[in-house]
């Protein structure tokens, strides 16, 4: 026991692998969010954490693929992959960027609802359909992703047995959009402000 701690490598076996995981952590979160950028349509911000990701992965990719043969920092390497996909999807959910198509299906009286979202300054168009089993009333709204949960919201409170769905939208043009005040604007895309 005594010459295994002897032997033993605080550097090599605690603080390598932890910043081996860390740095691969970083490196896929940030290739998680260039990703999410490019599908959204930010080219700038995509080349320049495309620039960033690929230089963190060559700089831990060489410490752990060329200079080690120590188990520890193949099993960070791979550990700090899978968190990192995990917190890159947290970030992305936090930033909530982007625009994206609210669609409502209505069986119900739908006029509170249509006065919530009149007062809050939400366009939306209203059609008629056809449900599997009587008409319906279908809703549509492109809102900015962060207003998603205050739509969800009304939804559930003034028709709580409408089905919806929500879809990425990547380029909107004109629209009736709620003004948000005191909020700073990150993008300006399309003729309109866009976060």
């Amino acid at each position: 026991m005594d010459t295994f701690l002897e032997n033993f490598d605080v550097f090599t076996y605690i603080v390598m692998p932890i910043l081996i995981m860390l740095a691969r952590m970083c490196d896929v979160s940030i290739g998680t969010m260039r990703v999410i950028f490019v599908s959204k349509g930010y080219r700038k911000i995509a080349s320049f954490l495309g620039f960033i990701e690929l230089l963190l992965w060559l700089v831990v990719g060489r410490q752990v693929l060329v200079k080690s043969d120590n188990v520890l920092h193949f099993i960070a390497y791979a550990a700090g992959f899978g968190l990192g996909n995990y917190v890159g999807m947290m970030i992305e959910d936090k930033m909530s960027i982007g625009i994206v198509m609210v669609r409502v299906i209505l069986r119900e009286n739908n006029a509170t609802l249509l006065n919530f979202l009149q007062e809050h300054n939400f366009g939306y168009t209203l059609v008629d359909g056809y449900g599997a089993k009587s008409e319906v009333k279908v809703l549509f709204s492109v809102v900015q992703r962060e207003d998603v949960p205050e739509i969800l919201q009304a939804v559930e409170t003034y028709n709580p047995k409408a089905f919806y769905s929500i879809e990425d939208v990547r380029t909107a043009k004109a629209g009736i959009f709620p003004q948000k005040i005191g909020k700073h604007k990150l993008f300006f895309r399309n003729g309109r402000k866009s976060k």
